[in-house]
């Protein structure tokens, strides 16, 4: 059906997904930039203490969402920060910051929940799936998909001269305009 269907429930192991590589060195992640990750999924089952997670690092900061039997924790500058969220079922998880900020913000189906600031990391690249090793630890989830994203909050260059270029334009219509009322 387009699902990963991760099974790590009661498995000696782990499954994690990680880029650029295992140690999640090298990525192309920039702290000036709006970082934005949206995943839609759902957990089936949850044995012991931890769960699936998605998360990237920009060279500064941590974006991660744990989840639990109680919901989905955010790792924070002071420890974690839970928010009570039915895991159970399919939902659309989205963690925003913007650029230069550790502010990190929780949408659930696109309803903000909470804000929080993003605990300080130097890794760069991102990762999801469960990495809890232990057996007696896992998580069976289904993954419907994974969306990792940067943009620039501060408008282009382009996007400046495109703006400017309208707004003369708009100019020229209203004297063309007043121009055409007064010879009538």
């Amino acid at each position: 059906s387009g699902l990963l269907k991760q099974r790590t429930f009661s498995v000696d192991g782990n499954a994690s997904y990680n880029f650029p590589d295992n140690n999640l060195l090298g990525g192309s992640f920039d702290s000036s930039l709006t970082t934005t990750i949206e995943a839609r999924l759902r957990i089936l089952d949850i044995n012991g203490t931890g769960g699936s997670y998605f998360q990237a690092f920009d060279g500064v900061n941590r974006y991660s969402a744990m989840f639990s039997q109680t919901g989905l924790s955010l790792i924070t500058t002071s420890g974690n920060q839970l928010f009570a969220v039915d895991v159970f079922n399919f939902h659309t998880y989205r963690l925003e910051s913007a650029g230069n900020s550790d502010i990190l913000s929780l949408f659930v189906d696109n309803a903000l929940v909470g804000s929080v600031n993003a605990a300080t990391n130097s890794l760069n690249g991102f990762g999801f799936g469960d990495g809890f090793t232990p057996a007696g630890i896992g998580a069976n989830t289904d993954w419907d998909y994974l969306h990792i994203s940067q943009t620039s909050s501060v408008p282009t260059p382009g996007a400046i001269w495109l703006f400017s270029l309208g707004l003369i334009g708009l100019i020229g219509v209203r004297k063309s305009f007043r121009s055409s009322v007064l010879l009538a």
